[in-house]
């Protein structure tokens, strides 16, 4: 507890109440400010938790009229390997995209050469080039070409 004479005293030295205010909210903004730009990892796991938990929170069913974009990222390209990815991948991801309740779908892509992963143009390469026959047993013909 502080004491009427140390109370006194602070307000001999700093000559009011308000320069121990104003000192105070310097040194709590400066607190706030180092914690912003450090961004300690403690602090980042406990904004995560809290983002997750406000997520499990909220209505998982309900639609929004917000269009949303689906972006092909860098972190994408490093899961799922180089562009252009085979049409088979893009019809699965489209696929994931309508069960999540999309309505409608828009792709920015230009697709302007057949899938160079298509089972039957790999075979027709080997074939070609380096004069190996290979055979996709058990594949249903469907499949055999991505395009």
């Amino acid at each position: 507890p502080i004491s009427k004479k140390n109370a006194e005293h602070t307000k001999k030295i700093t000559g009011s109440d308000s320069f121990f205010l104003l000192l105070t909210g310097l040194a709590i903004s400066f607190l706030v400010a180092s914690l912003y730009i450090f961004q300690p990892p403690i602090l980042q796991f406990v904004d995560y938790k809290i983002y997750d938990q406000f997520m499990r929170s909220s209505p998982v069913g309900s639609k929004t009229n917000i269009p949303v974009i689906v972006d092909i990222d860098d972190e994408s390209l490093a899961e799922l390997g180089q562009w252009p990815w085979p049409r088979y991948r893009m019809a699965l991801l489209l696929a994931k995209i309508q069960q999540a309740g999309a309505l409608s779908t828009g792709l920015d892509i230009l697709i302007g050469e057949p899938d160079r992963t298509s089972p039957a143009t790999i075979k027709n390469s080997l074939r070609e080039e380096l004069g190996v026959e290979v055979n996709f047993k058990g594949l249903p013909q469907g499949l055999m070409d991505n395009d």
